[in-house]
């Protein structure tokens, strides 16, 4: 009697002979350990979930950190702004530390830089070059030119000239050349000095911003005239010349520097302006606000994480030891004393960020009022800091020996420990998730191994049972026609 095989261990028989639904059935004795599985992996994208939270919080706490730092620099207290009357005539600015007051200013010169040139040539003409000996050579701010060779290598005036120009260009250090067109037919070489000033003229003689050589292929090119002297003078070297408040300075150039103590002036024409030097009290409130912000930033993102709902709808860093620590300290560090000496009493005249308008819950009245949040009263700093930076200052960076340190400064010097990038709190907080997650990612891998092996058993199982159905309903068929047979030939 011959049976069919049916190979198990490449087929999957779901039902054929017995008509059961096998793969419902191995679904249905698998889902209990699916159940595990599925467990596991939301447990670990809550975990990743949560080290992403730890991780936007690390960054915002390092930002408050800077922000605060920022706080600690007399300079950055001390901003100034500087204005003119007339931008026509002068432009201004300033920085920390410059001498606040009002300026009267007066430009009587501006500072010029020195501008020559050659005689205009033909720019198609030959007369220029012809006239210069083949062995000629002069210098040029200490640049030695052999204009014999380049006259002898040009097919025109123009053609030596741009020669000429190039020459310069290449090795001067003090001097710029550059072609000029006088006319429809006719083009000069300019030289100008590249700094302004009465001292940075060009000359006749060696050395910077000399001119010397060959003197008749100088006169050929009219540099010189026949006396050895500047023949095509364009501009004249010269200083700036101008008061302020009545005192007269000169300068070599028109930006000038420190004639008030940290402003600088870029002179532009000639004529009277004003120039008032003042604290930049919007420059530093914004640095005030920024530390606001920062603080509110992290704040905000200690309560969204505390909101939080896993997969299980559960909220795990309501109680988080962690971030409850955070607030607390920052609501602590906000409300400290600076300055405080051994007895428990400040000297300082501002002592609490209040006074300069900083104040947490300001307002609130109730428990559900109260955001833990800062509020920044702009006009109250800007009062503060008008009637006296120093304090201000004191308040915000105080760093004497013997008493408490200034507010900014505990946030910067605490906030370290929290964001260091080798050992900070919130570091740490991060790695423990880092372990927590590898930890469950080898347990799924392993229980993934489990379930495979046990959902190819069951399949092997099941596709036994098939063979072995569809061995007896053969054997069933054969036995009929047997029997069949028999009572056939009986009758």
């Amino acid at each position: 009697m011959a049976v069919s095989s049916v190979n198990t261990s490449s087929v999957s028989l779901t039902g054929l002979f017995s008509k059961l639904d096998t793969d419902t059935l191995i679904s249905a004795l698998m889902a209990s350990d699916k159940t595990n599985y599925t467990t596991l992996e939301n447990r670990k994208n809550d975990y990743g979930k949560i080290q992403s939270l730890f991780r936007t919080l690390n960054t915002k706490v390092s930002a408050l950190r800077t922000a605060a730092s920022d706080l600690l620099y007399m300079s950055n207290l001390t901003k100034t702004a500087a204005t003119s009357s007339d931008t026509k005539v002068l432009n201004v600015s300033s920085s920390a530390g410059a001498a606040k007051g009002t300026y009267q200013v007066v430009v009587n010169n501006l500072a010029q830089n020195h501008i020559i040139r050659t005689d205009s040539v033909n720019s198609s003409g030959t007369s220029v070059k012809a006239g210069i000996a083949s062995d000629a050579t002069i210098t040029i701010d200490d640049v030695t030119i052999n204009v014999g060779q380049l006259a002898a290598d040009a097919a025109t005036d123009k053609d030596f000239l741009t020669s000429l120009k190039n020459a310069i260009n290449a090795g001067s250090a003090n001097l710029t050349a550059s072609l000029l067109q006088t006319s429809d037919t006719e083009v000069s070489l300019v030289l100008s000095s590249k700094n302004t000033g009465a001292g940075n003229s060009i000359k006749v003689g060696s050395g910077a911003y000399g001119i010397t050589g060959d003197s008749i292929a100088l006169q050929k090119l009219g540099l010189v005239d026949a006396g050895n002297n500047l023949k095509n003078v364009v501009q004249e070297a010269a200083d700036a010349n101008f008061t302020v408040n009545g005192v007269a300075v000169t300068s070599s150039s028109n930006t000038v520097k420190g004639v008030i103590e940290n402003v600088t002036f870029s002179l532009i024409a000639k004529g009277t302006t004003t120039v008032t030097v003042d604290t930049d009290k919007e420059a530093v409130a914004n640095l005030i606000s920024a530390f606001v912000d920062a603080y509110n930033a992290v704040v905000d993102t200690v309560n969204s994480a505390k909101a939080f709902t896993d997969s299980n709808s559960r909220t795990p860093l309501k109680t988080d030891s962690t971030l409850n620590s955070l607030l607390s300290s920052l609501g602590s560090w906000v409300n400290l004393q600076a300055g405080t000496k051994a007895d428990g009493k400040s000297d300082l005249s501002l002592k609490y960020l209040y006074q300069i308008g900083l104040e947490i819950d300001k307002g609130a009245t109730s428990a559900s009022e109260m955001t833990g949040k800062m509020s920044f009263d702009k006009n109250k700093f800007i009062e503060a800091l008008e009637k006296d930076p120093d304090a201000v200052y004191k308040l915000l960076a105080n760093n004497e020996d013997g008493t408490s340190k200034g507010i900014a400064r505990v946030f910067s010097d605490n906030l370290f420990d929290w964001s260091s990038t080798t050992n900070g709190i919130l570091k740490a907080k991060i790695e423990g998730y880092d372990s927590e997650i590898s930890f469950i990612t080898d347990q799924m891998e392993q229980m993934k191994v489990r379930l495979d092996v046990k959902e190819a058993a069951l399949k092997q199982k099941f596709a036994q049972m098939e063979t072995a159905l569809s061995t007896l309903q053969s054997q069933q068929s054969w036995m009929n026609g047997v029997v069949s047979s028999m009572y056939s030939n009986n009758s």
